[in-house]
């Protein structure tokens, strides 16, 4: 984790103080194993390892597993498929996936939060998710990264939360409105004042067509909202001041914007990875927002730092 970013190492140190349990998918990959030495070295939770025990005593060295906790998938299955074979369909087929096994920890309170997905598709750990932890009532769920700029004077201090970029296609005007509370509530938890731009190919009307007007239609349902948001604006209106006092200069957010909403899954995977690539930001996530407790996935491209950060930010995300 790096030390010359002041919100990672306030993310660290709030992590530090909870010593939250937080269960780890092994999957058999180093970067995991790198990742838990270091979780346990900085004591920034105290992990919960998901996997064959077999593998997971063959791949951590018997002083990183005096401060782990083993979860066998082996063990657990059974327990699993009895207590959630009314909410999958072919519970025994699911038992053999560790994502399922994790998300069981996570609903049962065992764990404060879970992590995997360095080598298995978004797609499991988000199905886990859905089926196991649950959303919270008429919220959908949505994937939200935190993303962190070298370049101090854009969103809050070079923070970001961009969403959603992982999970749903083309949202409604009120899955927008969802998708934006939610990404509200996690710069509240992780100490950023919300500022939401709805994002589009359009600045205040500047175009017109159905595209746009679901953006507006969803600014419709935030009016109550007690953070600000505004919208529809493009990026460059949304983030650089100057070009938001010739396109929108009677917006509160344009210029301003610290959490940035995509109108679809197209736009927003594409967008967190030219920041993350191009754009050289860092990106800790997918967070999955919308449901009941922390339940995050990794890129399948993810470094083990990668892993450090989305355990500190999930165990900070528990508390709230």
């Amino acid at each position: 984790m790096s030390n010359d970013n002041t919100m990672l190492k306030k993310l660290e140190i709030t992590a530090q103080n909870l010593r939250s349990k937080i269960a780890l998918l092994v999957e058999g990959d180093k970067r995991v194993t790198r990742a838990v030495h270091t979780i346990i070295e900085k004591k920034i939770a105290v992990p919960v390892l998901v996997g064959k025990r077999a593998v997971i005593e063959n791949e951590f060295s018997s002083k990183d597993l005096m401060q782990c906790e083993i979860a066998d998938t082996d063990e657990l299955k059974e327990q699993f498929i009895e207590k959630y074979k009314n909410r999958i369909r072919n519970s025994h087929h699911y038992s053999e996936n560790s994502a399922y096994i994790a998300a069981m920890l996570v609903e049962t309170g065992y764990a404060a939060g879970a992590v995997g997905g360095a080598d298995c598709p978004t797609a499991d750990m988000a199905r886990a998710a859905l089926k196991i932890v649950g959303t919270v009532k008429n919220s959908p769920m949505s994937g939200a990264f935190l993303m962190i700029s070298e370049d101090k004077k854009i969103g809050c201090d070079g923070v970001f939360i961009f969403s959603d970029c992982a999970v749903m296609p083309r949202p409604t005007s009120y899955q927008l409105a969802c998708i934006t509370n939610d990404a509200a509530d996690l710069a509240k938890s992780i100490g950023i004042d919300p500022i939401a731009a709805l994002l589009s190919y359009s600045t205040n009307l500047s175009a017109k067509g159905e595209e746009v007007d679901r953006i507006r239609d969803a600014l419709k349902f935030l009016k109550t909202s007690k953070f600000t948001v505004d919208g529809e604006m493009q990026l460059d209106a949304a983030i650089v001041p100057k070009v938001a006092e010739k396109k929108y200069p009677e917006s509160s957010v344009a210029g301003n914007a610290n959490i940035l909403i995509f109108p679809d899954l197209n736009s927003g995977n594409i967008g967190y990875k030219l920041a993350e690539r191009i754009g050289k930001m860092k990106a800790i996530g997918p967070l999955f927002l919308g449901i009941k407790k922390p339940f995050n996935d990794l890129s399948r491209g993810c470094s083990s730092s990668d892993i450090v950060n989305l355990v500190a930010v999930t165990s900070v995300m528990s508390c709230h």
